[in-house]
């Protein structure tokens, strides 16, 4: 489903070694579940008869939700162009609600809202605008909502018991940012008609070819150890461009650690970077290839994406004859990473066959097998944020004094 298919520096033998028992060492944890979720089969059973539910009543869905509860489902909606149908409200601006409300018919709208904890401020702020935006149409959340979170007391698994939304588990041992495949990417998926077995299907095959997510976490950690400091992912198809996204959070702040667990320093980890192509070789490009030797750069494309040709419509172009817009991507692609290589710059290339449920899933599996195995060789709490949880308590005192 997925190789690296070429790569500008082969990973030591030794480290492969080391990064493979540090990825055995991972799933043997018995405090961790998200590589269990492909055989937790009632989440996926339980995300497929909601969504049934759901179709049979609407025609639209707005998902509230930020971080790993907006970004995985918005990756799985971005993926299969789901332009019309789905909706994510992550941010709290009030434009955005505007902006969405402008493009859904609200009586034929279902809402469901995402949190991790189920006290998620952002979450909660942004029920309340689309209450009110509702209300102003004779309508209200009451009866068109369902609330994904953990099963444990919150003020959202309250809200959904008084307000009678159907409640959908995140497993109290998957976190937030790996919960793509709990029903966060899982009920997106189904609604859009894509075959939940298929991906967990495809996140198996992740789990069962454990090799490749070896491979890839040892070239990454041979970057750090060549001072590369910044990683990009260079996603070559706007239908992945989300996936970048989704994987810089993902590596942010699983890897982006002050101490071990034993209290002393951690090991420097890259910052990780989000880019699609060919768009950005129209603003960074030229800083990764004649700036600073600090970047690792990850290509991402799909294989066999073919259009047919169309006309030339610039006689002076002679190279756009008989081409279509694939054959120009893929020449972009293929010409920025020998541009890279011959510039000394270091990268890898990992090619999927297809876009499909099961390759989309076995990506979301291999990453997060490859960060956790890291985070492991590294002996860092890959699954825990206290940087980002200092400025929720900050932001909420502001709240407090207004």
């Amino acid at each position: 489903m997925i190789t690296i298919s070429q790569t500008s520096h082969e990973a030591a033998p030794d480290l492969r070694g080391r990064l493979s028992a540090a990825l055995d060492a991972l799933l043997e944890r018995s405090d961790l579940g998200f590589y269990e979720l492909p055989d937790r089969e009632p989440l996926w059973q339980q995300s497929k008869a909601c969504a049934e539910k759901l179709m049979a009543k609407f025609d639209q869905f707005v998902f509230i939700g930020i971080g790993g509860s907006g970004l995985g489902g918005r990756t799985v909606s971005d993926a299969f162009q789901a332009d019309s149908k789905l909706f994510f409200l992550e941010n709290v601006d009030a434009h955005s609600v505007e902006r969405v409300f402008n493009k859904i018919t609200p009586s034929r709208t279902a809402f469901v809202l995402t949190s991790k904890s189920g006290s998620t401020l952002e979450t909660l702020a942004l029920a309340n605008a689309v209450e009110a935006r509702l209300v102003k149409v004779g309508l209200s959340l009451r009866g068109r909502s369902v609330v994904i979170t953990e099963n444990k007391k919150s003020p959202l698994s309250r809200w959904a018991s008084d307000f009678s939304a159907e409640l959908l588990e995140i497993p109290l041992d998957v976190g937030g940012r790996f919960s793509v495949l709990t029903p966060v990417g899982l009920l997106p998926a189904a609604l859009l008609g894509v075959s939940l077995d298929n991906m967990m299907a495809g996140a198996k095959w992740a789990l069962l070819n454990k090799q490749i997510a070896a491979e890839l976490a040892s070239q990454i950690v041979q970057s750090f150890s060549r001072n590369e400091w910044v990683t990009q992912f260079w996603v070559y198809s706007d239908r992945l461009a989300t996936f970048g996204d989704w994987l810089q959070q993902l590596w942010a702040e699983s890897l982006g650690k002050k101490q071990t667990r034993d209290g002393v320093d951690a090991p420097r980890a890259s910052t990780p970077m989000a880019c699609v192509g060919a768009i950005d070789q129209h603003s960074i490009l030229q800083q990764v290839v004649e700036g600073e030797r600090d970047k690792f750069v990850m290509f991402f494309n799909i294989k066999g994406e073919t259009t047919e040709a169309v006309p030339n419509l610039f006689p002076e172009l002679e190279h756009l004859q008989g081409n279509g817009l694939q054959d120009v991507l893929d020449a972009e692609f293929q010409a920025t990473l020998q541009a890279l290589g011959q510039a000394g710059v270091s990268y890898t290339q990992l090619e999927f066959k297809e876009l499909s449920g099961a390759s989309l899933a076995a990506g979301f599996m291999l990453f997060e097998l490859v960060i956790g195995a890291i985070g492991e060789l590294h002996n860092i709490n890959a699954f825990d944020q206290p940087g980002v949880e200092h400025g929720k308590i900050l932001a909420k005192g502001l709240l407090l004094d207004k």
